[in-house]
């Protein structure tokens, strides 16, 4: 019988800073504004990831159905997004936040900022999504699944984050890259926080 352990519990929509995220969020969150600050090329753009609960929340539903592949009900699910993306990782040990961020940003090494092109035919859209710079809400969920519906797997854990608005749309770069400092088209409203576009 398939088996899911809960590993969060979330009560709002969206978490201004002021509130107090679990150790689990606030790895997923740091991880993925750490990666987006030190994108090469830099990035003009880049926006500081901010939790959404809501989105932690799809994510959780779906990591507790144990199954492989991407949720299809992703956008009816989080409705304060028109679009929600979303990364998946699998793992037989137990991993950490920073494990599975760093599997999707490797990706970066396939990746050509200049073609924006995946390189020799491989994955790179779990890296483009982690550092697109209009992407603003990132929530994540971790579920331990006995069986993990994966092709030779008996048990394993389920890792999903969902990101709002998503990335990898009409074709577009990630984000902005312009010779100087980072930061030098945030939108307006926005300020400068160690290379990333904060408000």
């Amino acid at each position: 019988m398939k088996q899911a352990c809960l590993i969060l519990l979330f009560v709002a929509y969206f978490c201004p800073s002021v509130c107090s995220l679990t150790t689990f969020q606030q790895q997923f969150l740091d991880v993925h504004n750490e990666k987006r600050r030190i994108v090469n090329p830099t990035a003009a753009n880049m926006r500081e990831l901010k939790w959404s609960d809501e989105l932690a929340t799809v994510a959780q539903n779906y990591a507790n159905k144990c199954v492989s592949g991407h949720n299809p009900n992703k956008y009816d699910k989080a409705e304060s997004f028109k679009r929600v993306g979303e990364n998946l990782y699998y793992s037989k040990d137990e991993a950490t936040p920073r494990k599975a961020v760093e599997f999707w940003d490797n990706e970066k090494n396939s990746y050509d900022f200049g073609t924006n092109n995946c390189t020799h035919e491989k994955t790179c859209g779990h890296y483009t999504q982690v550092v697109w710079a209009e992407t603003e809400y990132v929530g994540c969920a971790v579920a331990f699944c006995d069986p993990l519906i994966r092709e030779g797997w008996s048990s394993g854990y389920f890792y999903v984050c969902n990101y709002g608005e998503r990335g990898n749309m009409n074709g577009d770069r990630p984000y902005i890259h312009v010779i100087g400092s980072t930061c030098s088209q945030c939108p307006s409203g926005y300020s400068c926080n160690n290379g990333l576009c904060s408000k």
